[in-house]
């Protein structure tokens, strides 16, 4: 399969989750090695890429993960030419208030907080999703994690997890965003497992 490789999002500090769209099936795909792991730092898979890929769907998905597959082969076709351009038109990005990313699932517990899932408020079938931006965003970091604000209606402060170590102070409206579930994970002293919303990149 033709797989364009659309983000990569840091996963510690020694490995990275690559998300792919595989263009003959239309769909978005997350891309793990052949021991179902994420790939290491420094893997050849860079946004822009196309890729003739074999993969096969991983045995035992976890909703909203659905998107994993399995490599087990893979061959550099080369870079996609109007990468921007060619992204809105294969993925139909949605638009409007940050709270309708993902189903509506999201829970946003208050003013400059990001959003998480739990299973008992329900699970969106997917966990990566494209989106114009209603309003910009800027950059706002907390320590050293780069995180944005979101401007909209209400505000949100959604943590950077892709591969620049220096992105823009501000991602402009209109935007193409790439947003990207992390996998599930108690948090602090609440063994509640949550999927955090992460952004992994963006296009302009």
């Amino acid at each position: 399969m033709r797989v364009l490789i659309v983000g990569k999002t840091k996963m510690g500090t020694n490995s990275v989750c690559v998300g792919g769209w595989d263009l003959d099936n239309n769909t978005s795909v997350r891309l793990l090695n052949p021991g179902g792991r994420n790939h290491a730092h420094n893997t050849p898979f860079h946004v822009g890429d196309v890729w003739d890929l074999v993969y096969h769907t991983r045995d035992d998905l976890r909703p909203p993960h659905n998107e994993d597959v399995i490599v087990t082969s893979a061959r550099l076709i080369g870079p996609q030419a109007n990468l921007t351009d060619t992204l809105r038109g294969l993925t139909n990005p949605n638009g409007g208030c940050i709270e309708r990313l993902f189903q509506g699932f999201l829970q946003f517990p208050g003013p400059g907080r990001t959003g998480f899932l739990t299973r008992q408020t329900g699970v969106p079938t997917f966990s990566t999703q494209f989106w114009i931006s209603d309003s910009r965003f800027v950059r706002d970091d907390y320590g050293t994690k780069i995180r944005y604000r979101y401007e909209g209606a209400t505000h949100r402060n959604i943590t950077y997890k892709g591969m620049n170590d220096n992105p823009d102070l501000i991602i402009p409206q209109g935007a193409l965003v790439r947003f990207s579930l992390a996998r599930w994970h108690p948090f602090g002293d609440d063994p509640e497992l949550k999927c955090y919303l992460q952004l992994s990149g963006w296009f302009v």
